[in-house]
This record gives structure tokens, C-alpha cells and sequence, in this order.
């Protein structure tokens, strides 16, 4: 007999999650046993770039620039994909930790040694930032901020520590995970526990399972994986071949130039063409011959 990938260790499924208006769910929950030389990886992309995801708590919404897929990879050989759609928590942090409105200080009283994680929410503006005794766990500070972002940090036991949480006008959440050998997922509506399980237990060969069973994404075509220019944002059609025109004449490679936002006009947000009739900043599409004839 071998030895084991992975153990369960608490399921809960629980009837009445307040934050679903009037309805009646169930909130489904699965906790595994993480040894602590385990490290995870996965869940998507999301900006505070923290690459070992064990005892970390993660919100997995979906926001610009953040992507999340339930889905972690274990350096014990194996990965899970967590198959439930509704908003899940990852090493959820049930600890609340109160900040003052005014000051945005609190403070924690630790119990034992180890990596304590925290998860700050706001309302997607600006900044999302804490510190614990003055050492940054949490800098996000961009016009595109999720709602939440994570930290975790190594803290002594028994011991005060102060806190400085920042985020948008609508003031701040701060909870934090105490250190712990196990991982979670939870999820706020769910009519069983349901997971999937891949073992390699080469780290290739999960992600090709992993692959397979969820669709192969083709390749994009060659011209994509070069040079992508992009920019908040392009006004007008002359001012993006201008743009194409210095490349060229500068001789740097170029394969994509990125017309952001709001030349939709009645068309209406995100449609996927532009308003040429009621905007002269577009009259028609710039195309390839337009710079190649600029070049002359």
C-alpha cells in the first residue's frame, strides 16, 4: 500500500446563507489535510502575485484583471478542481478583525506561530493596502482594484500586533486565517460537495489531465505572441497610425495596436464595433495598408 496523495478532513453543508436575498441554499464546504512542506499553485490570475497559495485565504471572483478558476496544483503530485460556480472562498478567513473608520487601525492578538493570512475587502477603488506592524502584506493601488485581495505573513505566538488597512470610500473589511495544516474550499450555494481530483504525479501529467478533461485551448495564431500596444486610450483613428507610423519609423516590431475603450458610441458599452456614422474620430477602420502607405 502507498503512501497517501491526500486526505479529506471536515465536509459541511449548511441550509440559510444570509448573503443570498430570500432564497433558500445550501452552502457546501470541503476541507483537506496540507502538510506543511506542501506547496499550491493555480487559482487563476489575480494581482497580488503571490505564488504559493497554501494557508493563503482567496476570494475567487471575478473582476478586471482578476480571473479566478478553482483549480490548484500541489507539489505532493496532484491537483483539485473545485466544480461549483457560485462565490467560493479559499482557505476561508472567518476572523474579523475590526478597523476603525477613522484611523483605518486595529489590531490582532495572535495565538500560535505560523503563516497568518488575511483577506481585505472594499469597494473596488483605488487601493487596497495593510499593513501588520508597519511591514506591507497587502499593496494594491491602481484604478482597477478587486473587491478583495489577499496577504499572509509569518507571525510570532501570543503576541499584539497593529494593523493599518486602507481601501475605497466605502471603508474597509479586514479577516484573517490563523495558521493551519489544512485546505479549504467553500462555497456560498451548492447542492452537494463536488470535486475533481488529478493525480500525476508529475506535475506535467496533472496538468494535462487537467487539460483534457476541460478542453484544449488552441494556440492563437503566430502574429498574436508578438509586440501588443496598448494604451487608456486611443482617440481617434489618425491618432492610432500615427502611433503604427513612429513604430515603424523607429523600427520597432509591432504586431498588435489596442483601440480601448468607448468607440462604441450607440452601439452601447463593450459592443463589438464602432460608431462610425455618429463619430468622426473613427470614420472607417484602420487597416494594414493605412500605416504600410504612411511608411512610403
Amino acid at each position: 500500500m502507498g503512501n497517501p496523495s491526500i486526505g479529506e478532513d471536515a465536509q459541511n453543508i449548511q441550509p440559510g446563507v444570509p448573503s443570498v436575498f430570500e432564497t433558500k441554499t445550501w452552502q457546501v464546504q470541503q476541507t483537506f489535510l496540507s502538510p506543511p512542506d506542501e506547496a499550491l499553485y493555480g487559482l487563476g490570475q489575480h494581482q497580488e502575485d503571490i505564488f504559493n497559495l497554501r494557508g493563503v485565504p482567496m476570494r475567487l471572483s471575478q473582476a478586471n484583471t482578476n480571473i479566478s478558476i478553482p483549480f490548484v496544483l500541489s507539489s505532493k503530485g496532484y491537483g483539485i478542481l473545485w466544480n461549483n460556480a457560485s462565490l467560493t472562498d479559499f482557505n476561508p478567513a472567518d476572523q474579523s478583525i475590526a478597523i476603525d473608520p477613522n484611523t483605518g487601525k486595529g489590531s490582532l492578538t495572535t495565538g500560535p506561530k505560523g503563516i497568518y493570512g488575511f483577506v481585505l475587502t472594499s469597494d473596488n477603488r483605488n487601493q487596497l493596502t495593510l499593513e501588520v506592524n508597519e511591514q506591507r502584506v497587502i499593496d494594491l493601488q491602481n484604478i482597477w482594484t478587486p473587491t478583495s485581495a489577499s496577504g499572509a505573513v509569518d507571525l510570532d505566538e501570543n503576541k499584539e500586533y497593529e494593523v493599518s488597512a486602507r481601501g475605497g470610500p466605502g471603508g474597509v473589511q479586514l479577516a484573517v486565517r490563523p495558521p493551519a495544516d489544512t485546505t479549504t474550499f467553500r462555497s456560498e450555494v451548492g447542492q452537494d460537495i463536488d470535486y475533481y481530483f488529478f493525480y500525476g504525479p508529475e506535475l506535467n501529467r496533472v496538468i494535462s489531465d487537467y487539460r483534457q478533461f476541460t478542453g484544449e485551448a488552441p494556440l492563437f495564431p503566430k502574429w498574436a505572441y508578438g509586440y501588443w500596444q496598448c494604451r487608456e486610450r486611443y482617440h481617434s483613428q489618425q491618432e492610432i497610425l500615427d502611433t503604427a507610423a513612429e513604430f515603424r519609423k523607429r523600427q520597432i516590431p509591432v504586431d498588435v495596436l489596442v483601440q480601448d475603450w468607448q468607440y462604441w458610441g450607440k452601439y452601447g458599452w463593450n459592443a463589438m464595433k464602432h460608431d462610425r456614422r455618429s463619430s468622426r474620430q473613427f470614420p472607417r477602420n484602420a487597416r494594414a495598408q493605412d500605416v504600410s502607405s504612411r511608411d512610403r
